[in-house]
């Protein structure tokens, strides 16, 4: 892959105390069958707050997967519900505050995986298909616009019915569009339209509208 110029880089500035949210709509499009994988840029503050990255999550049982953080123990969380709510949660201080790292999580009908800057930081065991939903996906909060608030900036979030291998990871961290197989959605999140550039149509509406930001993290458009 081959950085390019002339796409934005920033992110938008998600407050708990409001809070933010950015609504993806109910499309089953981002309930895949099984496999998934859900990566994200975030640039944190530290805060109390519990801080949903994305999910596609209600406030009770009707809940595919999510990627969270917890901000005052500085953990990340992949949880996927089929027959049962399994999470894989990182240490304590295992999710840094004040700096951008890429963070992931993956399930591939066995195991689940949350990962920071392309290291597993947490695994558990879990089989079966993802819960269907009619709620929606969410940046920044569960499905009901206020629960599990995230405190910081995000950018360039993405979602796959695939597992991306390792390098694919490193691909997908490098670069802002890359791969392409198996996406679902892409949101840039520099501006507050939260247009879903993957071709699917789940564009986002706010809310509860973040701020636009111009501190972006280190990624680049490629080009094969």
């Amino acid at each position: 892959m081959i950085p390019v110029n002339g796409y934005s880089v920033g992110s938008m500035d998600f407050e708990s105390s409001v809070p933010n949210s950015i609504d993806l709509g109910t499309s089953t499009t981002l309930v895949p069958t099984r496999d998934i994988t859900v990566c994200a840029w975030t640039n944190k503050e530290s805060s109390s707050s519990s801080g949903i990255i994305i999910a596609r999550m209600d406030t009770g049982a009707s809940r595919p997967w999510m990627l969270r953080g917890q901000a005052s123990v500085k953990k990340v969380r992949m949880c996927v519900w089929t027959s049962s709510e399994v999470c894989a949660t990182s240490a304590n201080n295992a999710y840094p505050d004040s700096t951008w790292v890429f963070v992931c999580g993956r399930y591939d009908g066995s195991n689940v995986e949350a990962l920071i800057d392309n290291s597993v930081v947490a695994s558990a065991s879990q089989t079966g298909n993802l819960n269907s939903t009619t709620h929606s996906t969410l940046f920044g909060t569960a499905s009901d616009g206020s629960s599990l608030p995230f405190d910081g900036l995000i950018s360039n979030a993405r979602v796959w019915d695939r597992v991306l291998d390792d390098t694919e990871l490193e691909t997908a961290r490098r670069c802002r569009n890359q791969p392409q197989r198996g996406l679902i959605g892409h949101w840039q999140l520099y501006d507050n339209t939260a247009l879903d550039i993957s071709g699917n149509g789940n564009n986002g509406s706010c809310v509860s509208c973040p701020s636009n930001s111009a501190d972006g993290p280190p990624t680049a458009w490629c080009v094969e």
